[in-house]
């Protein structure tokens, strides 16, 4: 478990810094008429949003996943809960978890697929 959570934290840093990037770009353009630079803005805007929006989907996702692969990962270590933190033999094993979620028919249509 400590090395998917090494690389999902890698996957959530990206996302941010990808966010942070986007926001950066919106001003670069100075050599554009208003309107243009105005476009290239809201774009900028939209693509910081989508990349936190993923950001915030799969902090949520992960966390419900480590929590309910908890209680396998404990019963793997003979249910010593020093154990859950540490590897766990047999953990290069896949272990499939159904993640169910609930949907909001009032919620807008996403820009990505989760």
């Amino acid at each position: 478990m400590i090395l998917l959570d090494e690389e999902m934290r890698r996957v959530l840093e990206y996302c941010q810094w990808k966010e942070d990037w986007w926001i950066k770009q919106a001003p670069r353009r100075e050599d554009v008429s208003a309107r243009l630079a105005e476009g290239l803005r809201a774009y900028a805007e939209e693509q910081a949003d989508l990349e936190r929006r993923i950001r915030l989907s799969w902090t949520t996702k992960w966390a419900i996943a480590r929590e309910a692969a908890r209680p396998i990962l404990l019963a793997a270590s003979d249910g010593a809960p020093a154990m859950a933190e540490q590897e766990v033999p047999g953990a290069s094993e896949h272990i499939e978890l159904l993640i169910e979620e609930e949907h909001d028919a009032d919620a807008a249509d996403s820009d990505f697929e989760e």
